[in-house]
C-alpha cells in the first residue's frame, strides 16, 4: 500500500466536442483518451441512422485526439443542412454529443 499518492485517472474518454458548432463545410471532433485503447467514431442523422465511420476500432495511445468530418456519408455524398449526433465508443467508455451542419 502506497500512502500520499493520489493514483486517481480518469477511467472514461474526456474532452468530446467539436469546433467549430455549427460549421460548413468541416468541423474538428476532439476527444481525450485516459489510457491506450481502442476508438470508433461515428456519424448518425437524426434518426439514429449511421451515416459515416471516422475511426473503426483502430488503437490510440492516452491524451487528446482530433478527427475531422467533412460533412459527407460513407459514399461520399454532401449531407444535407441539420443536426448530427457523434459517437464515441472505447475500450473505458463511451461518450456521444452533437452537431450543426448549415448550408
Amino acid at each position: 500500500e502506497v500512502s500520499g499518492v493520489n493514483n486517481t485517472l480518469p477511467i472514461a474518454p474526456t474532452q468530446l466536442l467539436n469546433a467549430p458548432n455549427p460549421f460548413n463545410p468541416r468541423t474538428e471532433i476532439k476527444f481525450g483518451l485516459p489510457v491506450d485503447t481502442s476508438v470508433t467514431l461515428q456519424i448518425f442523422n437524426v434518426q439514429g441512422k449511421l451515416i459515416r465511420e471516422l475511426i473503426n476500432n483502430q488503437q490510440f495511445t492516452s491524451g487528446d485526439h482530433t478527427s475531422v468530418w467533412d460533412g459527407r456519408d460513407s459514399s461520399g455524398s454532401s449531407m444535407p443542412s441539420g443536426t448530427y449526433h457523434y459517437r464515441l465508443i472505447t475500450g473505458v467508455g463511451t461518450l456521444s454529443g452533437k452537431m450543426s451542419l448549415v448550408k
